[in-house]
């Protein structure tokens, strides 16, 4: 992610009043940040080859769509295909063992919805857009390290190729 591209943010929550809050909280918190909104699971796995750069995924996930999943699962199915996207999960649960378990399974961490949930996650997705960038930061000082070398490389053998001429 550069400064001018988006975040990319999948928020999957069923709650339809919930996510829509959550939505506009974000947008209003964060800049350059772009959110696709997803009432179950399987719908944001139809389009996870689109690479979000975080998932927002609710727990307790009640749907209409046949055969669906809870987040646990989807969380998995996440982590297996993008397994380097950050996913946040959300939910009313307080079970330390659940909790435990989500962290366990890759999940970046765990926001119970109601304790200042919308701070939460906006803290959890500015810490990750700082992680990015940092990453980013490493990987143009990897490159133009790479690029010195190269070009000192190039020199010698350009010096050395002509003082073999000379002699």
């Amino acid at each position: 992610m550069n400064k001018q591209s988006k975040l990319t943010v999948f928020l999957v929550e069923d709650n339809l009043l919930y996510r829509s809050a959550l939505k506009a909280h974000l947008e209003e918190n964060i800049h350059n940040i772009n959110i696709r909104t997803f009432n179950n699971g399987e719908e944001m796995l139809d389009r996870i080859n689109q690479n979000p750069d975080v998932v927002v995924l609710d727990y307790m996930l009640q749907t209409s769509a046949i055969k669906a999943r809870n987040g646990m699962s989807i969380l998995k199915k996440v982590i297996f295909k993008k397994p380097y996207t950050p996913v946040i999960m959300l939910s009313e649960q307080k079970n330390k063992a659940l909790i435990t378990e989500l962290v366990d399974q890759g999940a970046y961490d765990y926001v119970a919805k109601f304790d200042n949930g919308f701070e939460r996650v906006t803290n959890h997705i500015r810490t990750i857009v700082s992680q990015l960038e940092e990453e980013k930061k490493e990987e143009m000082s990897l490159w133009n390290a790479m690029l010195w070398t190269f070009t000192i490389v190039a020199f010698l053998s350009i010096l050395l190729y002509e003082i073999n001429i000379h002699k």
